[in-house]
């Protein structure tokens, strides 16, 4: 994982740090037709086709 050093303040940092974090620990994955769907310990993130 590559993460540039941007310096994000404020939510946006606060963001990207959560998201970091999240992709660092290991994930399971479920591609359906119309989603993608990531999980691990923190939580759920799903990717919806619109």
């Amino acid at each position: 994982m590559i993460e540039s050093a941007d310096g994000c303040i404020g939510p946006a940092g606060e963001q990207r740090a959560w998201t970091t974090a999240y992709l660092k620990t290991p994930l399971t994955y479920s591609l359906g037709k119309q989603s993608l769907v990531l999980t691990n310990d923190q939580g759920q993130i799903i990717f919806r086709r619109s």
